[in-house]
C-alpha cells in the first residue's frame, strides 16, 4: 500500500504526461521502455534490454521492481522454514546470487538482474535475524569498539568513492562487490541503531531524520524534478555558468523534490497507508 500508488503514478507520469510535456516543449518523445514490463514489476529486465528510458521518472523504478519480486517469493520461502532455520534461506539466496554473478561477466546484469541484486536484501534480512535470534551477535554489535566503527565507516567511504575504479573493473572482484557493499551498509545500520560506543547517532539530526518518512517519494520523484528544473533553467539561460549548475539547479531541484515528496506522502500516500490494517494479519488491539 505504500509502494504501489506512487509507483503506478510514476508510470503514468512517464508514459503519459512526460511525452505530452516534451511535445509541448518542442521535443520529440522517443520512449524505448515497454509499459507492460513496468505494470508487471519486471521492468529491470526491460532496462537491461533497452537501456535508460526517455522519461526520467521511469529510470529509477527498476530497483522497486526487484524489491517487489523479492517480496513476492520471500513469504513463500519462509513459510516452509521455522524461524530458527531462516538462515538457510538467507544463505541459499546469497550463495545463488554469487553463483549467478560468477557465471555472467556482464556489468549490467550484475547491476540490475534480479538474481544478482536479491542477495542484497537477503543480507539485510540475515543481519536483522542474527541480531534478534543470536544474543552473541547482538552483544557484539552493542559493544562494537570505536576502532572497528572507524574501520566500518572508512570502508563505506572507500566503496562509494572508489567503486568504479577498483570494484567494478575486475570480474572476480565484481562478483563479491554487492555483497561487500551490503555487509558494510548493514553494519552501519546496526551500529547506528544499537551500538553503545558510536561517535554520533544520526537520529540526533531531527530535521534530517524526519526526511526518512519521505525517502520513498524522494527516490521515485527526484529524477522527474531534476529534469524539469534543468529544462526550465535551460530555457531561462540560467545553466551557462558552473555555479548555476552546481548551486542553483541543485538547490532548487532538492527543495522542490522535498516539498513535492512531503505533499505526496500527506495527500496521496497516507490515505492508502491508513487502509493497511484492513489487509494485515496482525492488528493492533
Amino acid at each position: 500500500l505504500r509502494i504501489w500508488p506512487l509507483y503506478f503514478a510514476c508510470i503514468f507520469i512517464g508514459f503519459v504526461l512526460f511525452p505530452l510535456a516534451k511535445s509541448l516543449a518542442g521535443g520529440t518523445p522517443s520512449e524505448s521502455a515497454n509499459i507492460w514490463y513496468y505494470l508487471a514489476f519486471i521492468n529491470n529486465f526491460d532496462y537491461i534490454q533497452t537501456g535508460l528510458p526517455d522519461a526520467p521518472g521511469l529510470g529509477v523504478l527498476w530497483s522497486i521492481a526487484i524489491e517487489e519480486q523479492f517480496y513476492l517469493i520471500w513469504p513463500v520461502i519462509l513459510a516452509f522454514l521455522p524461524i530458527r532455520g531462516y538462515w538457510i534461506a538467507f544463505t541459499l539466496i546469497i550463495t545463488g546470487s554469487l553463483i549467478f554473478r560468477s557465471l555472467n561477466d556482464v556489468p549490467i546484469l550484475h547491476e540490475m538482474h534480479t538474481l544478482s541484486c536479491i542477495g542484497d536484501m537477503a543480507t539485510g534480512a540475515f543481519g536483522a535475524w542474527l541480531y534478534i535470534e543470536r544474543k552473541s551477535f547482538a552483544s557484539f554489535i552493542e559493544e562494537l569498539p570505536r576502532a572497528l566503527i572507524i574501520i566500518i565507516y572508512i570502508a563505506l567511504i572507500g566503496i562509494f568513492l572508489f567503486r568504479d575504479e577498483y570494484l567494478l573493473g575486475n570480474h572476480t572482484i565484481r562478483i563479491f562487490e554487492r555483497l561487500l557493499t551490503a555487509i558494510t551498509i548493514l553494519f552501519v545500520i546496526l551500529e547506528q541503531c544499537f551500538a553503545k560506543n558510536s561517535f554520533y547517532k544520526m537520529a540526533s539530526l531531527r530535521s534530517i531524520t524526519k526526511l526518512g518518512i519521505y525517502t520513498y517519494g524522494l527516490y521515485c520523484l527526484h529524477f522527474i524534478f531534476i529534469s524539469a528544473i534543468q529544462g526550465i533553467t535551460k530555457k531561462l539561460g540560467l545553466n551557462t555558468e558552473l555555479w548555476q549548475v552546481l548551486l542553483l539547479e541543485t538547490t532548487i531541484s532538492l527543495a522542490v523534490t522535498i516539498v513535492v515528496a512531503k505533499l505526496s506522502f500527506r495527500y496521496f500516500e497516507s490515505p492508502f497507508l491508513k487502509m493497511k490494517d484492513r489487509f494485515g494479519y496482525i492488528l493492533k488491539k
